[in-house]
């Protein structure tokens, strides 16, 4: 049966050809039957009709944006922003747009510009939070979201959220204050009392933590927000009724991968302290299995030969003598810690922030996005200098993100091993710690753990021992090129002779030895990481798994001893291939 609107928008059409409101009526006509392709051919008819019709442009947007179209429909939006600056839909929906493709610099951009016109947009607010949040800024992100609360009844999620990025920027007291008042309103919600156990965790009260997991847990048996925390606290030992909901979970065709994998790590974790090394490589395959099909559907897949080729072009970029950048008094000088997950950086990271004259400024991630647009933008010809105007650029975006009027910061972004040749022009005055650990440990320790969905390497033995060898080349490179401003820390030499290599590591970032660094277990602030409930134990090596999964690791050592990379200390002892 023909369609009376649409039949009506063609014979408009039909009269008047070259006239923009049949286009735009048929549009609707499919809109509303939800023919979104359609409709989007039949509005750009009609906006290239009436070019400047900035209700066409936003009907367009609309039309790819129910298509998935997002690349699309942010063309549209551009185009609607320079025929009127000021009109706040396009800026909104440049939001959903955005966001859809994980720009969160154009989320933050036009967040910013609805909220500079209309201050009491408590969605607006809410975006722009989530945007800082995304970009690393966590401090920033729990101002704007509080203005998003402002005036209003806050709601236990909202609290949670609130405590959520106040833990991640490091102010435990806001994060306290906020989950006091969410279970005061609602004393037995899982997620307030998840939250509370990870709040717990960092400030070293874990038999309390512990508790708040159980409650949370008695609430709801399948609460994937405490299981991670849990199994942290009891270094994966788990009852078998703890472990029934999990199994449940990761055998369920109709939860998401990612829920799956992330139920299916924690069983893995629970059968390795129990020591079915068998059953546990066999969980852990699994899990990883079902991380890698969740990233695939997105459309994230480790491209080991592209990394390769990308580590080998930094090298070949700052292959010469480092550029001569004068260290201007009074200017920041960041200690960055690099290296690879699960190579004992937390631990380094936690001595050094223990000392008065450091703040903890996290994984911070505002260099990794500057430093890759930067080499891709001046192409395969790159000098590895910065111009002035760059440098100024991005000192101006790093520093929009690091801890306001601190000189001395830890920045524990591990990807800034790619940037440590930008990193020295920066900051004349700043230390790179690298922190290297024996490969088939690091490797397997990479394996066993439950990463964001962004780390497609992790999910496969092969590719962590190719991402060790180019972290190894890298190693090797800066060491040549920086000397004693590239700092190699040992894992295994660092924990077995803890109090003289601290001391040595804190002098040798120009720091004088203050005891806290000695006991920083006792700090209330640790940093918030995966590894947080491991380094309040006492200093020791953790080692001697990849001995007990040694069968098992054949793709992981192939790929090491290949590139010629020591399975002792991670250290490259052949020639570049």
């Amino acid at each position: 049966m023909a369609n009376p609107q649409i039949a009506a928008a063609e014979a408009l059409i039909r009269a008047h050809p070259n006239r923009s409101l049949g286009w735009e009526r048929l549009g609707e006509a499919h809109q509303a039957a939800g023919r979104f392709k359609a409709a989007a051919e039949a509005f750009d008819r009609a906006l290239a009709l009436d070019d400047r019709n900035i209700a066409l442009a936003l009907k367009l947007a609309r039309a790819l944006l129910a298509m998935k179209n997002f690349a699309g429909a942010r063309q549209v939006l551009a185009y609607a922003e320079r025929v009127d600056p000021n009109d706040l839909t396009v800026a909104d929906l440049t939001t959903s747009a955005a966001a859809a493709m994980a720009d969160w610099s154009a989320v933050e951009r036009s967040a910013q510009k609805i909220v500079d016109a209309a201050p009491d947009s408590k969605p607006a607010w809410r975006t722009l939070a989530r945007a800082r949040a995304e970009l690393g800024r966590y401090d920033e992100a729990r101002g704007a979201f509080e203005r998003a609360l402002a005036g209003a009844a806050r709601s236990p999620a909202d609290l949670v959220h609130l405590a959520r990025l106040s833990i991640n920027a490091l102010d435990f007291s806001r994060a306290g204050a906020a989950l006091a008042e969410a279970e005061a309103a609602t004393p037995d919600d899982p997620s307030v009392l998840a939250a509370t156990a990870l709040l717990l965790t960092y400030k070293g009260r874990a038999k309390e933590a512990e508790d708040y997991c159980l409650r949370c847990l008695k609430a709801d048996p399948a609460n994937l927000e405490a299981y991670p925390q849990l199994s942290a606290l009891r270094q994966g030992r788990l009852t078998a009724e703890e472990e029934a909901p999990l199994k449940t979970i990761s055998r369920s065709e109709r939860a998401p991968p990612a829920s799956r994998a992330t139920a299916s790590f924690i069983l893995a974790h629970s059968l390795d302290a129990r020591g079915d090394i068998d059953a546990a490589f066999s969980e852990y395959s699994y899990a990883n299995g079902l991380s890698a099909e969740g990233a695939r559907r997105e459309g994230l897949i480790y491209d080991a030969d592209g990394a390769d080729g990308w580590a080998a072009h930094i090298i070949k970029t700052f292959d010469g003598a480092p550029a001569d950048v004068e260290a201007q008094e009074g200017a920041p000088a960041p200690i960055f810690i690099v290296g690879l997950p699960r190579s004992g950086s937390t631990l380094v990271e936690s001595v050094l922030n223990a000392h008065s004259e450091v703040t903890a400024a996290g994984e911070a991630p505002m260099l990794p996005p500057l430093f890759n647009d930067w080499v891709k933008a001046r192409g395969i010809d790159n000098d590895g200098v910065l111009a002035g105007d760059e440098r100024r650029r991005f000192l101006a975006g790093y520093m929009a993100g690091a801890p306001r009027g601190a000189l001395r910061f830890t920045d524990k972004n591990l990807l800034n091993i790619e940037a440590v040749g930008v990193i020295a022009q920066l900051f004349p005055a700043a230390k790179i710690v690298n922190v290297r650990r024996a490969p088939l440990e690091c490797g397997l320790a990479i394996y066993r753990q439950d990463f964001l969905k962004f780390w497609t390497y992790a999910t496969s033995l092969e590719n962590i021992g190719r991402r060790y060898v180019q972290y190894a080349r890298l190693t090797r490179h800066w060491e040549r090129l920086y000397g004693e401003r590239f700092i190699t820390v040992q894992y295994e030499t660092f924990t077995d002779h803890f109090e003289t290599e601290a001391t040595r590591l804190v002098a040798a970032c120009d720091l004088a030895w203050e005891d806290a660094c000695r006991d920083f277990q006792s700090a209330e602030r640790i940093a918030a990481t995966i590894s947080a409930a491991q380094v309040r134990e006492p200093v020791r090596k953790r080692s001697g798994r990849a001995a007990a999964y040694a069968s098992y690791l054949g793709p992981l050592r192939a790929a090491l001893e290949a590139a010629g990379v020591d399975l002792e200390t991670g250290a490259l002892n052949t020639s570049l291939r």
